[in-house]
Order: structure tokens, then sequence, then C-alpha cells
């Protein structure tokens, strides 16, 4: 029932930065955005494998919007990635930056998979609307095993990846104290923005850069580079897995000092 009565300043800024923990996941996070922020061009990506299959732009554009919503959804495997974290945390301080870690290195083949993957043998009438290619696309998921694969491989890469997220927020609580905490979101939230739209612009240019090389490979190129940014994103994780059961435990020692003083001076 007591007051929590410690508040961020200015002069706690350097103590904040200078905790391990809080550096590797600000480094993983630069790097992981910028793979992320190139995902944004895989509708343009798949709208160009439609029409090389020689479909008009307009149904290229929509199935490949749809094709591009359906793989997202493998981001809601987040809530799993934070029970999993969860589960993890309780048998070692190393569990939440170790499955962060692991997601992000096994995402990358299965991001290759789905951007390098050919939608052969494609029927879907050309000029439909949205509906009727939805109905194509549910359709061609059980008759077409090359839309198969690149649902499943987006699946597991998009959900693979998302666990970084929610295991991210925990670790911020874990080895920082409370009035430390939204500091170091914001500072984390600054970076990854930053990094973010630096990978969306990345995309289309390293695609131009590949003047030589037809659509949709020159994308599929682009795409496939940017993705190697998730190499040293969990090499990030890794090292955060490492530090912080020290950082951990120098929280919990402080709190529980601060608890000691508050029931004393009670």
């Amino acid at each position: 029932g007591d007051a929590y009565e410690y508040r961020m300043s200015p002069d706690q800024i350097g103590a904040l930065l200078s905790r391990r923990t809080n550096r590797w996941i600000v480094f993983q996070g630069l790097f992981a955005q910028v793979a992320y922020g190139s995902l944004i061009w895989v509708a343009f990506l798949y709208q160009e494998k439609v029409i090389a299959q020689g479909y008009s732009e307009s149904t290229g554009t929509k199935f490949g919007g749809l094709l591009a919503i359906l793989f997202a959804v493998g981001n809601g495997f987040s809530i799993l990635g934070g029970y999993v974290g969860d589960r993890f945390q309780r048998r070692t301080p190393r569990g939440r930056a170790l499955v962060s870690a692991a997601g992000v290195f096994g995402a990358i083949p299965f991001f290759l998979v789905f951007l390098w993957v050919p939608l052969r043998d494609l029927e879907v009438t050309d000029g439909a609307g949205t509906m009727t290619l939805l109905g194509e696309l549910a359709t061609g998921l059980f008759t077409n095993p090359w839309l198969a694969l690149a649902l499943l491989s987006a699946s597991l890469a998009y959900g693979l990846t998302s666990v970084d997220s929610p295991n991210g927020f925990a670790l911020i609580s874990d080895v920082n104290v409370p009035e430390h905490r939204a500091t170091l979101f914001g500072v984390r939230e600054f970076g990854n923005n930053a990094t973010r739209s630096a990978g969306q612009a990345a995309a289309p240019a390293l695609a131009s850069a590949a003047n030589g090389l037809a659509p949709p490979l020159n994308w599929i190129l682009s795409l496939s580079i940017l993705q190697l940014a998730f190499v040293p994103a969990g090499w990030g994780w890794w090292k955060a897995s490492q530090t912080a059961p020290d950082d951990i435990a120098d929280v919990t020692a402080t709190l529980t000092e601060r608890s000691e003083h508050a029931r004393e001076a009670g």
C-alpha cells in the first residue's frame, strides 16, 4: 500500500544506457526493423509475381494484396510467443532473450522461401472482383502446391519473428527499475521507427538498382538482401541472453532494498 516515490530524471540516462541488456535490446531492434520495414513491399512483390504469370496489373494488384494480408496472419502467433517466453523465463533468466533469438534466426530461411517461391499454375479470373479472387485464392490453397508453400513459409516466417515483440517488452521490464522502463521503451521505439523507415526506403532503391533484372526478380533479390538484417538482430538477442541474468538480479536486489527501506520507514 506504500507509494512508489522513485522518478526518472535526466541524470539517470547514463545509468539506463550503461545497462548491457538495454544496449543489446536497442541494438537488435535497429537491425530487425530494417527487415520488418522492407516487408511492406511484399504485396507489390506478389503483384509482380501474378503479372509475370500473364495476368493484368489490376488483377495482380488485387490478388497480390490479398496474399500479403493472408501472409501477415502469422503475426498473431506473438501471443503464443509471449507465453513460450514466460515459460522459458521461469526455467532460466536467459529465457525470453533465447526464445527471441531462436525465433529471429529460425525465421530467416522461411522468409527466403516465401520470397523466392514462384506462383506457377495460378488459376484466377483476370479482371474479376476482390470477392471472386478471394474465393479463388481459398480454393488455390488446396489445389495449387505453390500457393500452399507460399502461405506455409510466410506463416512460419512471420510467426517466428513475432515472438520477439512480447518478449522484448517483457525483458525491458525485467532488467529495468520501474521509473526507467518507459524511457527505454521510448528510446527503443525512436530507433526502431527510424530504421523501419530506412528498410521501407531501401527495398525499392535496391530493386531499382537491379535494373538488369526484370520484375519480380529484382524485388525478390532486394527483399532477400534486406532480410539478412535479421542475422545481427538474432545475434543481439543472443548477447542479451548472456547479460540478462546479472541485470535481472541487480534490479531484483534494488527493488528488494527499496522495499525494506519503505517498511522500515513505515
